[in-house]
């Protein structure tokens, strides 16, 4: 299990945001759910919350459930924009 790795830490710099998307790496298996759960455990909430999830939408690897996700995002406030790469990212668990 990887984890969350950070690129950049939050931004208003258009050239670093393009910059940390473009260095992201694919590997191992996606874990949707525990990754929303863990960003939101990691990153202090700010006024504006808004999370950019770049997935295949295929989930094979998270250990907590859509049951347990959901609450914890919408205590958060956050709004969460999907990035589609291949698979069926259309189709994601939110």
């Amino acid at each position: 299990k990887t984890g969350i790795v950070s690129i950049t830490g939050p931004t208003r710099d258009h050239a670093t945001v393009a910059d940390a998307v473009t260095a992201i790496q694919p590997k191992g298996g996606t874990a949707i759910l525990d990754s929303l759960i863990g960003v939101v455990e990691q990153v202090p909430l700010t006024d504006r919350r808004v999370i950019v999830l770049i997935t295949d939408g295929y989930d094979e690897a998270s250990e907590s459930s859509i049951d347990a996700a959901l609450p914890v995002l919408k205590r958060t406030q956050a709004t969460v924009y999907v990035i589609a790469v291949g698979g069926v990212a259309g189709a994601c668990c939110l």
